[in-house]
């Protein structure tokens, strides 16, 4: 997981937030929490951003990624979203002391249902594919996909989906979703205009 100098970060073992104040060496930082700065290896951090969205109590979620294969069966957060699939996207921010930078997001499927889904993915940008993944996203889970450069996510990706769901294969879902520029950049002005984490789209 990549940090800048001056991220907000989560400290996994003492449940804390603070702020990534600067690198000592490849794998540790100085953390700043409640003014109190202290080191901190860097797995013992991670982004705050989708922590936020999950829980607004900062309870842990648990979120799945590509190299977990499945999700965890166990997982369970509360219910923020009407009933369906969405596809989630978290900005993420390099900060210097005048401004910060969007550089790239991390993009998750959010599954609001009480049904698993086995999911063909894709997303294409100007005739590439960058990424390819087959995968399983259970009920009320969160997934986390692949990031995406703020340049290719600002010019018209192209995501083709295919959802067939567990118990019954012949309800399944099939298409396409480019996300145009202009949606894009509204989506990123109400991110930063109103201090939000993240910003979705339903999918079904």
């Amino acid at each position: 997981m990549k940090f800048s100098v001056g991220d907000p970060v989560y400290v996994k073992s003492s449940g804390e937030e603070g702020q990534l104040v600067e690198f000592i060496s490849h794998d540790v930082a100085k953390v700043r929490v409640k003014n109190q700065e202290f080191h901190a290896f860097l797995d013992d951090l991670e982004h705050p951003y989708l922590r936020w969205f999950l829980n607004k109590n900062k309870n842990q979620p648990s979120v799945t990624r590509v190299d977990q294969i499945r999700a965890d069966k166990s997982q369970n957060r509360d219910k923020q979203l009407d009933d369906g699939m969405y596809i989630l996207f978290v900005p993420q921010f390099v900060v210097d002391e005048f401004d910060e930078e969007m550089t790239h997001l991390k993009i998750y499927f959010y599954n609001e249902s009480a049904f698993s889904y086995q999911v063909h993915y894709q997303c294409n940008h100007k005739s590439e594919r960058l990424f390819d993944l087959p995968c399983e996203v259970l009920p009320q889970a969160t997934f986390y996909i692949h990031d995406i450069s703020f340049e290719a996510a600002a010019s018209n990706p192209e995501f083709v989906l295919r959802f067939v769901r567990q118990d019954d294969a012949r309800l399944d879902w099939e298409g396409r979703i480019v996300l145009k520029a202009k949606k894009f950049q509204a989506s990123v002005h109400q991110v930063r205009h109103e201090n939000k984490p993240s910003f979705h789209f339903k999918i079904f």
